[in-house]
């Protein structure tokens, strides 16, 4: 199963936050926060590739500390 797709639904309805973090914490590449960066929040706030990236980053660190052990 694509993993992808279900992220990308949640960029869009307005969580690209969240679409970040379990890009990360599921391991794939983090060429697709610049599709998420997109996407407004529900309220219509924008976000920044920068914030996205550090999300990306911490859950895909913590992805794989529990894998590694």
């Amino acid at each position: 199963m694509n993993i992808l797709p279900m992220l990308l639904k949640q960029a869009r309805q307005g969580r690209p936050d969240l679409a970040a973090m379990n890009l990360g914490a599921s391991g794939f590449s983090s060429k697709a926060l610049k599709i998420f960066v997109r996407y407004s929040y529900k309220d219509g706030e924008r976000t920044s590739v920068n914030r996205l990236m550090k999300l990306y980053r911490y859950y895909r660190h913590q992805a794989e500390s529990v894998c590694c052990c």
